[in-house]
């Protein structure tokens, strides 16, 4: 005998047995998936950490990006699509970068080991 059923993406299917030892199917509801959500602080001028200072953000023509790191001289951008916009070398204590040539949007600047989110209008 063959049963098909639709199981939704909140349950998981056992087998199980019933009293008179005939198997059957028992349907586990699942804790609903929590919804992950980010959100970008558009009034945020200035990203900083141990690394790096970056800005402005959001961006509309020049990206500031000092560096505290003696051994670091490159960067990478990238879109959401993970596609490589722009190759910082040669990078210094202070770099003063031209991205008026990028769309509106949001990327992906990549230092060392750190990823940050900038904005540019």
């Amino acid at each position: 005998m063959l049963f098909l059923c639709k199981i939704s993406y909140a349950q998981k299917v056992t087998f199980d047995y019933n009293d008179n030892g005939a198997r059957v199917l028992r349907f586990v509801d699942l804790p609903k998936p929590e919804l992950q959500t980010s959100v970008i602080d558009l009034q945020e001028s200035v990203i900083q950490d141990d690394y790096v200072k970056i800005y402005p953000n959001p961006i509309q023509d020049f990206l500031q990006i000092e560096l505290y790191k003696q051994d670091v001289h490159k960067a990478v951008i990238v879109d959401l699509f993970g596609r490589i916009v722009l190759i910082l070398n040669n990078l210094s204590e202070s770099n003063n970068i031209d991205l008026s040539h990028l769309s509106s949007g949001i990327y992906l600047l990549k230092i060392s080991d750190k990823t940050y989110k900038i904005l540019k209008e």
